[in-house]
């Protein structure tokens, strides 16, 4: 499904197609992501796959950003999730609005935000870049999460500044109280599906049952499981938080599948 979004302008040098190609893989692999996070049901119910020249044509003009927000709502008895893929429009944030009744709760809303920009992104273009974002959040939301992927760049400190203004801002929104909830990819870390790597074992999730299921069992404190830090790639990919537990299934050469192997979440 494909509405239109207002967004900053940014001047970027693609290079021919090439970068309407990695920008095109990014984005399916956003999709995946998003997916394998649990929202499988939003993007197969509301998400229509696009071709590659598809893409190339709607997203022609390089001054547009992509943006891919999705819903996750709930009505009395009945829940209702919705993906949107959204590009320049002034309209859109009445069409969204609109789209939200008065009885619905909205557990969680999620927004994916490409920077395209490959110029030097200094403090002010990244505030300029979160009120852009924040005038996309939904007061009704319980919590929000926002996914926001930058392009790689040549110097180190265009590359670590993203990340580093990120942590900023999260620590303001810590210290608030509030349930946002800040990601920060690189191009290159969703360059591929690293899911399918043939050496990535496998990861899974726990939920709060779940978790609290496994200690009963293994008779133990989550603080004496094995750890993976929480700048893990897998941990990144799954959105994890401190203090969640990942159930990690390992192929084995000779018996098939190696013992479940769990790892709690900690600081990086």
């Amino acid at each position: 499904m494909t509405t239109k979004n207002k967004t900053i302008k940014s001047n970027v040098t693609t290079g021919g197609n090439v970068f309407l190609n990695k920008l095109y893989n990014i984005r399916n692999n956003v999709i995946k992501m998003l997916s394998d996070r649990g929202y499988g049901e939003a993007i197969k119910k509301y998400y229509s796959n696009i071709t590659i020249n598809e893409f190339e044509e709607l997203y022609s003009d390089i001054n547009k950003n992509i943006h891919i927000f999705l819903y996750v709502k709930s009505k009395v008895n009945s829940e209702k999730t919705k993906l949107e893929e959204q590009i320049d429009s002034p309209n859109v944030q009445e069409e969204s609005k609109n789209q939200i009744t008065e009885n619905e709760i909205i557990d969680e809303q999620i927004i994916a935000y490409f920077i395209n920009s490959t110029s030097k992104i200094d403090k002010q273009h990244f505030k300029k870049i979160m009120q852009s974002i924040k005038a996309t959040f939904e007061e009704k939301a319980k919590q929000i999460r926002v996914i926001i992927i930058y392009p790689d760049a040549t110097e180190e400190k265009v590359r670590t500044t993203v990340p580093g203004y990120i942590n900023s801002e999260q620590k303001e929104y810590d210290n608030q109280g509030k349930k946002i909830f800040l990601e920060a990819f690189s191009h290159s870390e969703l360059a591929f599906d690293k899911t399918k790597h043939i050496l990535q074992p496998k990861f899974i999730l726990l939920n709060d049952k779940e978790k609290e299921e496994l200690l009963k069992t293994l008779d133990t404190k989550k603080e004496n499981l094995q750890k993976i830090l929480i700048y893990d790639p897998m941990a990144k990919y799954y959105g994890a938080k401190i203090g969640d537990i990942f159930r990690i299934i390992r192929p084995s050469p000779t018996s098939g599948i190696n013992p479940n192997v769990y790892r709690v979440v900690i600081p990086g």
